[in-house]
């Protein structure tokens, strides 16, 4: 049964091996290896960082110091985890010759990564359009992957801070938004339109948004409405 056991792990590990795991042979292993390849998954992992500076090592190397002479082979899971930066449990199985699992282990890594990204160089408060004075470039240990971070300038400078932000603070998708063409609160005009005629009256914006989205609207009279942002200045609605 445990032969049966292995053979289907062996089977199901290697129909999977390209996309999230390792197997090595005995003969060409060593923890050095180990520690190169999940720099380079990492590495993979990075995006458009540049320059990237990663470390890597195993907490408890010495597991693959002392390898019971049947193992043929060591197979190490790199399927279970988002992202191997971090601390990281990765399962580690020792291989027979006849595909049957003589051991498992726990092998454990820690990881860093660090990368140039974009700060804030000043307390920004909410809703502060950002320009090229409030950004400046720092080194930093990132503390998640890399699609956390904004790499390219051009992506932050126009665009608004969607919370307060302390000075020092990275960039990411979390903490800044696109600055919208009318404003919550604003004052807009309403242009009504309908069978060739048309009608227009000041409002006042209950929603943000761009050109093009559907936000509500309070009129004079205090009636709620629903319309469509035309321009930085202009709500439609027509029934046209």
């Amino acid at each position: 049964m445990k032969s049966l056991l292995g053979i289907i792990f062996i089977i199901v590990s290697l129909l999977s091996i390209n996309l999230y795991a390792k197997q090595y042979s005995v003969a060409r292993f060593s923890a050095d290896i180990l520690v190169n390849d999940i720099k380079k998954q990492l590495l993979a992992q990075m995006g458009d960082v540049v320059n990237p500076e990663v470390t890597v090592e195993l907490s408890n190397a010495m597991i693959f110091d002392s390898i019971p002479k049947d193992v043929f082979y060591i197979f190490v899971d790199l399927a279970k985890p988002t992202t191997l930066l971090g601390k990281i449990i990765l399962d580690t199985s020792f291989i027979g010759e006849d595909n049957t699992i003589i051991s498992s282990q726990k092998c454990l890594l820690e990881s860093e990564v660090f990368a140039t990204v974009y700060v804030t160089n000043r307390k920004l408060n909410s809703k502060d359009v950002i320009s090229n004075g409030d950004i400046k470039k720092k080194r930093i240990k990132l503390t998640s992957r890399s699609e956390d971070y904004i790499f390219d300038k051009e992506k932050i400078v126009g665009k608004q801070a969607r919370r307060s932000m302390m000075a020092g603070v990275a960039f990411s998708d979390r903490w800044i938004e696109i600055v919208p063409d009318i404003k919550k609160g604003q004052m807009a005009m309403l242009l009504i339109k309908s069978n060739g005629f048309e009608i227009k009256s000041n409002v006042t914006a209950l929603d943000s948004g761009r050109i093009g989205d559907m936000i509500r609207l309070k009129t004079n009279t205090k009636k709620i409405l629903r319309g469509k942002i035309i321009d930085k200045t202009h709500i439609l609605i027509s029934s046209n």
